[in-house]
């Protein structure tokens, strides 16, 4: 993800010499310096010390609070990958030192930006749809397959699945303005993979508009699986991120109205317009499109899932 958004702040007209890499890899520094043309250091304290306008922290969850907590204290912006902080409290602390020091704090989620969901946002409220009654998800993808460079046991964490998790709860959010009241998960591991945590999840609950909501996540689906269902009385809408479609069907009509990505179009082109409204942000020009205080309802929202994940189910 670092390299990413290396990436996105040059499309958007960075130049490489504004850019430092704070990384403890030599391999990884040099890398960025022969591909970008960005340089770095090896440990944050030097990185500081360059006394940079914004922060971006792209590091396993459970380091993420830590640094971001360093960058705001010393009045830096922050755009950080998700989950920005592993518990509740740690979204909290963040919040209050985003507020004390007048900094913005970012958590990343890209999926706004993407044309299928912003259409599936725009027929939700067509009234000819009616009131959303159930939401489905389901997204699977196989672990090994993440980063199929290295093995899987090097870099991976059960707060990786829940940040897979917090980006999709984002994208439901947005794409519905409502929010989770009530939740409940089931956790299992069924699979041969060596992680903690757990490699299925399942997870139900209720809206505060009265939505049922079921959502499906694992870590052994092939090939990959993300889709996204919405129903009411009066039809149906689904996304299907791996057939780069959204369809709505209207009973009315009985018929299903499709709309494809473009031409030619990439999922990284999210991320640079993501990036792209940071920086509108840093000028003062736009505001951030998931503020942190949503960052910490949707925190509430998976530590509630956690708490109850480990709890047996009913025998039959």
């Amino acid at each position: 993800m670092g390299k990413r958004r290396i990436r996105c702040l040059i499309a958007n007209g960075v130049e490489a010499e504004q850019i430092r890499l704070v990384d403890r890899r030599s391999d990884r520094l040099e890398e960025s310096k022969s591909k970008y043309g960005v340089t770095g250091v090896p440990d944050l304290g030097r990185g500081m010390r360059w006394d940079p306008t914004a922060c971006f922290v792209a590091v396993p969850g459970g380091s993420a609070a830590e640094i971001c907590a360093i960058a705001l204290e010393a009045g830096k912006h922050v755009f950080c990958e998700v989950p920005m902080g592993a518990t509740v409290a740690e979204a909290q602390h963040l919040r209050s030192l985003s507020d004390r020091h007048g900094v913005l704090a970012a958590s990343g989620a890209q999926q706004p930006f993407h044309p299928l969901v912003r259409q599936c946002r725009q027929w939700l409220r067509d009234a000819s749809f009616g009131r959303p009654l159930v939401f489905n998800l389901e997204w699977g993808q196989y672990l090994p397959g993440w980063h199929p460079y290295e093995d899987y046991r090097a870099f991976y964490s059960p707060a990786q699945l829940l940040g897979v998790m917090n980006l999709q709860i984002v994208q439901f959010y947005f794409i519905t303005d409502d929010r989770i009241r009530q939740i409940k998960c089931f956790r299992q591991h069924v699979s041969s993979l060596q992680i903690d945590g757990g490699d299925v999840w399942h997870v139900v609950g209720l809206t505060r508009k009265g939505m049922a909501i079921t959502m499906h996540v694992d870590l052994v689906h092939r090939p990959v699986r993300n889709t996204a269902r919405f129903v009411s009385q009066l039809g149906t809408i689904e996304i299907d991120f791996m057939a780069n479609r959204v369809r709505r069907y209207l009973a009315e009509t009985k018929e299903w109205d499709v709309s494809a990505v473009p031409e030619n179009y990439s999922y990284e082109q999210c991320y640079i317009d993501e990036i792209e409204l940071f920086l509108r942000c840093l000028s003062g020009h736009d505001q951030w499109h998931y503020p942190i205080s949503q960052a910490v309802d949707v925190m509430k929202c998976l530590s509630a899932m956690q708490q109850n994940a480990g709890e047996a189910g009913v025998s039959c």
